[in-house]
């Protein structure tokens, strides 16, 4: 079971049609999972508890892949805009971030923030940052695809904001605003392009195989990745990256502190209780 090729040649098979889709992985597990409440948070939805196969055996950053499961969660339908962002500053609960000339729009993703004031702005929400394991279940959704919007690349700029023939950004050489492309999945926008996006997780350069690896940490039941202090994981590509970079598995290991600030952004997730 393979999702994404090396760069070079995923670009090529999907220039000529010839990524063939693989049927759904995704699965009920057997574990008692909260159900998804009546009610939700603005502009979150609820993510079933379930398992998956997370990863990519063709890239040594996601590899293996093997199945893991997730309980029920929360995530947030979109990127945190730089309304949501400002909101806080008024409030006197975040830092005025870096203004970058193009990426200050209200309804565009909010950048500049180091993780750990990501995690800070969820928490006042009472959420937290996704898990890396919860950001792919929901990238993936309910049919476990490749991208998150099926299992090929599509045309430039159909489904994501990534880098094209015409610049990057489609064009723009900037983020858009937030849900500029349709909704896949599980009803959630921009999982892959825009911005990379923080998740909870520590880095590690893959799941086992490696130096260094994740191991067990990455593995079963709710994984939440490595302990210690190390680099932090983003997700889902960019508006500077080609769209082989937009894939449920695509991952990178940044310093906390965000040295490349306007490409970083991220969004919240919560957990939902047992009844």
């Amino acid at each position: 079971m393979i999702r994404a090729l090396p760069a070079m040649l995923f670009l090529a098979l999907c220039a000529c049609g010839a990524v063939e889709p693989r049927p759904s992985r995704a699965k009920q597990s057997d574990a008692p999972f909260a159900p998804c409440p009546t009610t939700l948070p603005p502009e979150m939805v609820c993510i079933p508890g379930g398992t998956f196969v997370r990863g990519d055996d063709r890239d040594l950053h996601a590899s293996p892949a093997e199945r893991v499961t997730v309980s029920t969660f929360l995530i947030d339908v979109h990127e945190v805009t730089n309304a949501a962002w400002s909101a806080c500053v008024a409030e006197g609960a975040c830092r005025r971030l870096t203004r970058f000339a193009g990426y200050m729009g209200a309804q565009q993703p909010a950048v500049a923030m180091r993780w750990d004031e990501a995690q800070a702005f969820c928490a006042r929400r009472g959420a937290r940052l996704p898990t890396e394991a919860e950001w792919e279940r929901a990238a993936s959704g309910p049919d476990d695809t490749r991208f998150p919007w099926g299992d090929r690349a599509g045309r430039d700029c159909e489904h994501a904001i990534v880098e094209t023939d015409d610049g990057h950004g489609c064009g723009r050489d900037t983020t858009w605003p937030v849900m500029s492309r349709p909704a896949f999945g599980f009803g959630l926008h921009d999982m892959g392009g825009n911005v990379w996006e923080w998740v909870a997780d520590a880095y590690a350069p893959c799941y086992r195989g490696c130096d260094h690896a994740c191991g067990d940490a990455c593995a079963g039941l709710d994984p939440r990745g490595p302990s210690g202090e190390r680099l932090r994981v983003v997700r889902g590509g960019s508006w500077w990256h080609d769209v082989d970079r937009a894939t449920v598995t695509a991952r990178r290991g940044i310093p906390a502190d965000n040295p490349n600030p306007h490409r970083f952004g991220f969004r919240c997730a919560a957990d939902v209780s047992a009844r």
